[in-house]
């Protein structure tokens, strides 16, 4: 007969995100690795009140990464953006007359 021995405490692989809890803040906050727009992985941090709402906020990213949607990235300014969110996800998921009255609206700007 073999014996097994468990670890005390599971742990996570490398980028499957961890939840703490700040005592200082009195939040709870999840990290995880995303791809960002400019295509380099990146950490990103989301905080919440409970640890069930932080693991939702943890899986919503982790779907959209694995999407293949990249997370913006923090110092993208508003008009850049615009015009990656137009060129990738826009074009890929509407139709050209949705198209066409966006570039219209984003031109006006």
């Amino acid at each position: 007969m073999t014996s097994v021995t468990l670890p005390l405490s599971a742990k996570r692989a490398n980028g499957d995100g961890s939840i703490t809890f700040l005592k200082s803040r009195g939040l709870f906050q999840g990290r995880v690795h995303v791809i960002t727009t400019s295509g380099v992985p990146k950490r990103v941090a989301v905080y919440g009140k409970t640890r069930d709402g932080i693991r939702e906020k943890i899986t919503a990213l982790e779907v959209q990464d694995n999407q293949g949607i990249p997370t913006p990235d923090t110092n993208v300014k508003m008009a850049d953006y615009l015009a990656y969110w137009l060129a990738t996800v826009v074009k890929s998921t509407a139709d050209r007359r949705r198209i066409r009255g966006t570039r219209v609206w984003n031109a006006s700007t």
